[in-house]
């Protein structure tokens, strides 16, 4: 499987060069319900 975020970033970081700023790191913030939470990553996948 490949994985679209993964594939995004390196051409994401293939375009800017030596211009990109940060660590490309994203943070995710839920609202504690757990039974959503994996709804919406089965979505996803």
């Amino acid at each position: 499987m490949i994985d679209p975020a993964f594939t995004q970033a390196e051409r994401t970081a293939e375009l800017l060069g030596g211009r990109a700023q940060g660590s490309g790191s994203t943070e995710y913030t839920t609202s504690g319900d757990e039974v959503a939470f994996l709804a919406n990553v089965a979505r996803f996948l």
